[in-house]
């Protein structure tokens, strides 16, 4: 990993250290203009970034996504702990990115395209 994203890694992790912090779910930073490894690859296809070498293609499958849920719920027990599950998440990719069980990714994106499939075949009918 070269300084550049090592640096924007540590940023990241101090980032979801803040965010493990807040008192109010409204003060919850998720989105990819907050992240510095975002900021990097986001506009690449996230190619390059830790996250997405790890198997989190756009973060999907990490902690981030309970992160992002329990803020789409308003529920800040669970966002403070999906951000620690993050900044753990993020401390592992530091010398390197673990290989990640890729299964849990396609099943969650296998998931979320039965789930869509569904939605729409009941809306259709």
């Amino acid at each position: 990993m070269d300084k550049q994203t090592t640096d924007a890694l540590h940023k990241s992790i101090a980032h979801w250290k803040e965010n493990e912090a807040i008192t109010d779910i409204k003060g919850a930073r998720i989105s990819p203009s907050d992240c510095a490894l975002c900021k990097l690859f986001f506009n690449d296809h996230c190619r390059g970034c830790p996250v997405n070498d790890a198997g989190y293609h756009e973060c999907c499958g990490s902690p981030h996504t309970e992160a992002f849920n329990a803020v789409c719920d308003g529920d800040l027990k669970a966002f403070k702990r999906a951000a620690r599950k993050e900044v753990q998440f993020l401390d592992g990719l530091i010398d390197g990115a673990p290989e990640q069980d890729r299964l849990s990714y396609y099943a969650f994106a296998v998931a979320v395209a039965l789930l869509s499939v569904g939605l729409l075949g009941w809306w259709l009918l």
